[in-house]
């Protein structure tokens, strides 16, 4: 059709799209009638499957409590926002869908951010909804804190904060945050609710459902969003070709991560592992997949032996960062080739030599290669690997008879040294539990001795707080994990001063008020980095005091149990090794009956973490050996906590005073 206008010809086409002459869908009595913003983002959550949030809502998202409310969803009030954040990224890891947080705007989201870190090392799904300030108040320092959700947030994230100003635009923005959370890379996605759009009234033209289901119609995606719901598979020649090259392999091996657990893959893992006969270590939130009885699983301080000496491994689902040591030697072996099967290629560890990559999901790659593996006749492990699976089963036996050798002179003695109290609660969670608990990892010190004594015989049952290394998670993730779990297994959460003083602590109030049944181990060493700061630098203390001038707890010895017995905790403490088996008893006595418990465990003062010895140098050697105390020089010497490769971070003296004790057997007064 064409027609003149003003003398110029425009060509209309009707035909086209956006401009066909169909008719609309006429709108039913029900999309007209007025309807709340909010009322959409709670459909969006009743939709996705959410039956609790963690909250602590400001500003304009105390007009979210009613809509949410009156859909059947849970309001858990924490205390702090960390709380919050914390336990919603644990019930991600464990249920691999989104937990989901509200909170007010300014501190409320600067209070947030540790959670959504360790979140995005841990993958974790998350979705946090935090209120805003008016966007004409954008540089006005409004009440809160305004656009800061932003700016301050946005870098933690694979995407910046959705901020919503506009009724029409929650429905399709909320719902994509969900899929883009559980997306690989998946982790924690954000929406900022501005007060122009939860202050808007029921009935203004532009609330209506017509107007409101822009972009997203409620109801056309049902299925909820979760870690394992892409389904992802490799090119099928390439996988062939990846199988052959591992079966022409000495001495295979496999180390698998997280990915094993968010993709739902952990059947498919054990079927793999056992059709072939291949070791396989797990880490993170996947230990326990292969079971850690299983002479297949290269457990513990054995898994460093067998991939330094395996020739062709394959990765799988595992970030290799910080915590895997990069990829580099001495845990990962020098001459090692490798197949990397993770979500997406930005899981890929370039440090690694690789022969093959895939990305997509850990359950239908190795359905794929299970496939590949029977086409090719093999229905029982291969016979050329039986000396290196027995290699394995030897460097397992031998590395587990280490630590038993070491608490062997700590039996009896006072203090509490943490190793001995780890080698008890592992065999006391053996014997009383057969295994099946969740557990969450805090505290410096008492992690590195705890993780050597338990063992997991099935994967999502271990949570840590990943490359971010944070405090204050123990409780609060306890609660989150607990929750995605449906309380069904006890929780032993292990933290240090810096997590009871950092959060744990005051997060029994969720613990008591909600009945998870958490058994909290407190290692008390009195010192937020088990006293390294006045053994390496008394020498500097300005005050002479010794709770003044270092990272100390005051008054020592403290009852931290008299503290949250008041919430209704029941409490324990704590001093000898002979108290601590009862005190557990009695914790599972309590827990079974809906009352969390703590024990307050007063632990040897100056034990320190045993990887501390990478570290010794890096923090303290620009201090001269001869301005340390004795303590200091025994640590460096005695205790190997300085060694010569790091000689490029600590002062010339350091190096000497090590030659020094290696010819003589004496530790020097001074070089």
């Amino acid at each position: 059709m064409s027609q003149e206008v003003e003398g110029k010809k425009f060509m209309i086409d009707l035909d086209k799209p956006m401009y066909d002459k169909g008719e609309r869908k006429a709108l039913s009595a029900e999309d007209t009638q007025p309807y709340d913003a909010l009322d959409v983002l709670a459909d969006i959550l009743v939709e996705e499957g959410v039956k609790e949030i963690w909250c602590l809502e400001g500003s304009g998202l105390f007009r979210f409590i009613g809509p949410i409310m009156k859909r059947g969803i849970k309001r858990i009030s924490c205390t702090h926002e960390a709380e919050c954040g914390f336990a919603a990224e644990a019930y991600g890891r464990i249920a691999r869908r989104p937990g989901v947080v509200t909170i007010g705007p300014g501190t409320g989201v600067t209070n947030l951010t540790s959670p959504i870190h360790q979140a995005r090392s841990a993958q974790a799904p998350m979705v946090f909804i935090v209120s805003d300030s008016p966007e004409m108040y954008d540089g006005r320092w409004a009440q809160q804190g305004g656009i800061i959700t932003s700016e301050v947030v946005s870098p933690l994230l694979k995407r910046p904060v959705r901020r919503l100003t506009q009724p029409s635009t929650v429905a399709y923005h909320t719902k994509l945050a969900f899929r883009d959370s559980v997306s690989p890379v998946s982790g924690p996605m954000g929406i900022a609710v501005t007060e122009e759009l939860s202050c808007y009234a029921q009935g203004d033209p532009v609330t209506t459902k017509a107007a409101l289901y822009n972009g997203y119609v409620p109801g056309n995606f049902t299925h909820q969003s979760r870690t394992d719901m892409f389904r992802m598979l490799a090119d099928p020649k390439l996988v062939e070709d990846a199988v052959k090259w591992l079966l022409a392999a000495d001495r295979p091996a496999m180390i698998c991560g997280e990915s094993i657990w968010y993709h739902d893959a952990v059947d498919e893992l054990n079927e793999f592992v056992h059709l072939l006969g291949i070791p396989c270590h797990t880490r993170r939130l996947s230990r326990g997949a292969i079971s850690e009885y299983d002479p297949l699983n290269c457990y513990g301080r054995a898994r460093g032996k067998v991939m330094r000496a395996s020739d062709r491994s394959i990765i799988m689902g595992l970030g290799v960062r910080y915590l895997e040591n990069y990829g580099r030697s001495p845990f990962w072996g020098a001459e090692t080739r490798y197949i990397q099967v993770q979500s997406c290629p930005e899981m890929q560890c370039l440090q690694l030599p690789t022969e093959y990559e895939f990305n997509g999901s850990m359950k239908y790659i190795l359905r794929q290669m299970i496939e590949c593996v029977k086409d090719m006749g093999i229905t029982k492990p291969l016979e050329k690997w039986e000396n290196w699976r027995q290699f394995v089963v030897e460097a397992r036996e031998e590395s587990l008879k280490k630590p038993i050798q070491r608490v062997a002179k700590q039996v009896g003695k006072y203090p509490f040294h943490p190793d001995l109290c780890g080698k008890i609660v592992g065999e006391w969670l053996s014997r009383e539990l057969n295994d099946d608990f969740l557990t969450i990892l805090g505290g410096w010190s008492a992690t590195s001795f705890y993780t050597d004594w338990i063992r997991l015989r099935t994967g999502g049952r271990l949570l840590d707080a990943t490359d971010a290394i944070g405090l204050g998670h123990p409780i609060p993730m306890a609660c989150g994990a607990s929750i995605a779990d449906d309380r069904k297994h006890p929780v032993i959460a292990l933290m240090g001063d810096g997590d009871f003083y950092g959060g744990s602590g005051m997060a029994y109030e969720l613990a008591v008020k909600w009945e998870i049944p958490v058994i909290g181990i407190h290692i008390n060493n009195n010192s937020l980095c088990t006293n390294c700061d006045e053994i390496f630098q008394a020498f500097y203390g300005p005050t002479r005091d010794f709770y003044k001038d270092f990272m100390q707890i005051y008054p020592p010895k403290i009852k931290t149990n008299n503290m949250i017995a008041e919430f209704g905790v029941h409490t324990e403490y704590v001093e000898r090794d002979s108290e601590m088996e009862p005190a557990l008893n009695r914790c599972l006595a309590a827990v079974r009956e809906g009352q969390p418990a703590y024990i307050n465990v007063i632990s040897d003062p100056v034990v320190n973490n045993e990887i501390m010895g990478l570290f010794t140098g890096s923090l303290y050697g620009n201090i001269p050996y001869n301005e340390l105390i004795r303590n200091a020089k025994r640590y460096i010497l005695e205790g190997g906590y300085f060694r010569k490769q790091f000689a490029r971070v600590a002062h010339p003296s350091w190096t000497k005073a090590i030659e020094i004790y290696e010819q003589t057997g004496n530790i020097p007064e001074e070089v």
